[in-house]
């Protein structure tokens, strides 16, 4: 992939199966993070400022040697494979907030949906993700865990998911948070695809792009800042209840 840095998870039953009425949905979270900078008490990366820049933005030159891996031991791992690694902690009990209250919302949504079924919610949280694809909007690794601003500096990452589309083909994509959907309402964003634009309703979005087109649904991001996410789930699961 020219633009495309990181590596979206997936699993079969993305393609064989997909959440709801065989749809294939992709979650596009906004950005990873790496905390083990100079004042880190765990490990001092000796390239963290390089590999976390904001001016160069590209962690690739790292993707095979990343010092933290080293350190931990952790030879064979590599920077681009961060959604799949993230996802795969999160379901072998890592605490990850955004990913559980995402993922506590949709078990409730997808059970009640399909008939709700005796299962336990570690089971259910496997049953979610084994249907979803993931990857993260900003193509390389951030030195905080806020998203910045997405600029025209940052059109790499808009073309990189433009990629990921052609690549995974979903039918849904969700969308977390305002941070991207502000970056795609810009004109230098939109003059790549055949038609970007909202709906009506504030929660949904219309793409087009290379002969396909898509749903996108953006609720406010699972992190839950200054309550958002939680004060706004009716919106979020009207929105879904439109599509699926």
């Amino acid at each position: 992939m020219k633009n495309r840095f990181f590596k979206p998870y997936k699993k079969d039953n993305y393609y064989n199966e997909g959440l709801i009425n065989g749809k294939k949905v992709l979650i596009l979270g906004a950005s990873f993070y790496c905390p083990y900078n100079e004042s880190s008490n765990d490990f001092n990366c000796p390239k963290w400022n390089e590999c976390t820049s904001m001016e160069i933005r590209d962690s690739s030159n790292f993707n095979e040697s990343c010092y933290y891996f080293k350190h931990k031991g952790y030879y064979k791992s590599k920077l681009e494979n961060a959604p799949e690694d993230e996802i795969t902690n999160y379901l072998e009990g890592c605490d990850y907030p955004s990913y559980d209250n995402f993922t506590q919302f949709m078990i409730e949504y997808v059970s009640n949906k399909i008939g709700r079924q005796k299962m336990k919610n570690e089971d259910w949280k496997m049953y979610i993700w084994e249907r979803l694809a993931f990857t993260n909007y900003v193509q390389y690794f951030l030195p905080t865990v806020s998203t910045p601003t997405q600029t025209k500096r940052d059109i790499r990452n808009f073309e990189a998911f433009l990629e990921i589309l052609d690549e995974l083909q979903p039918d849904v994509i969700i969308i977390w948070g305002t941070k991207i959907t502000d970056h795609f309402m810009k004109k230098y964003i939109q003059v790549f695809t055949d038609k970007l634009e909202k709906q009506d309703n504030p929660y949904l979005w219309n793409l087009s792009y290379h002969g396909k087109s898509y749903i996108l649904i953006n609720p406010y991001h699972p992190c839950n800042f200054h309550n958002q996410w939680q004060n706004n789930l009716e919106g979020f699961k009207q929105a879904l209840d439109t599509v699926f």
